[in-house]
């Protein structure tokens, strides 16, 4: 698996079949973007909240404190909506200014050094990734030195390019990525927000983020008493 779920490299896949055939300014073309920004930022926090709600159900007993106010705040959203806003990623109506900010987030989990979990988790997925990456262009490249052909080309050529961006992909970098995807994905849901980013813009901000959300959910994962599970 390259991305995050192989229902987005799906539409990735879609999006690059019809841009051959169909007019960059047709509206179908000009929606992909939208598309693709909330299907991914969704599937994203879908997953995340999964595990969010499966710690909590086997942490009861031993929440910090911070949590334990987070569950205990009156509100009808589950605690791990309470929980995921923490992941804070929004801009001020009337300064412009952005705020993207997981400190909030792991703060609260301070006992138990989820981001250093996260970290680690995160130089894995990367570091295997890369490899399983490289023997992929590896072999096609193989392929073509026998039979040259269009489609190993440019199946050869995509893997190229993201292993080009994987390889100035950090925590740091992936993070702000996924954040930035969930600022976007907020400004489309609350503010009608038009999205002015590119579909390859957005494709590299799923491409850098998802590092960072899979190795997010394995470190919550492995403190609700899970096995991580491979790449």
């Amino acid at each position: 698996m390259i991305g995050y779920s192989q229902r987005l490299e799906n539409l990735i896949s879609q999006y690059d079949e019809d841009s051959q055939i169909i007019k960059a300014d047709r509206l179908i073309m000009e929606h992909y973007p939208k598309v693709f920004l909330l299907s991914a930022a969704s599937s994203f926090e879908q997953g995340i909240k999964r595990q969010l709600s499966r710690y909590y159900s086997h942490n009861l007993a031993t929440l910090s404190p911070c949590l334990q106010q987070i569950a205990n705040r009156q509100t009808n959203k589950p605690f791990q909506d309470k929980l995921f806003a923490k992941l804070k990623a929004y801009s001020n109506t009337s300064s412009g200014l952005e705020t993207l900010d997981a400190q909030d987030f792991f703060n609260c989990f301070s006992n138990e050094n989820l981001e250093q979990v996260v970290m680690r988790f995160f130089q894995n997925i990367l570091a295997q990734s890369k490899n399983n990456l490289m023997s992929t262009i590896d072999s096609y490249k193989r392929l073509l030195s026998a039979t040259p052909d269009d489609s190993l080309i440019t199946l050869k050529l995509k893997n190229e390019e993201i292993f080009d961006i994987w390889k100035s992909t950090t925590y740091d970098s992936s993070k702000e990525s996924y954040l930035a995807l969930k600022l976007r994905r907020n400004k489309i849901a609350h503010e009608y927000f038009a999205v002015s980013d590119t579909f390859n813009d957005i494709r590299k901000f799923y491409y850098q983020s998802f590092f960072f959300v899979l190795a997010l959910e394995q470190g919550i994962l492995s403190l609700s008493g899970g096995h991580s599970e491979q790449v």
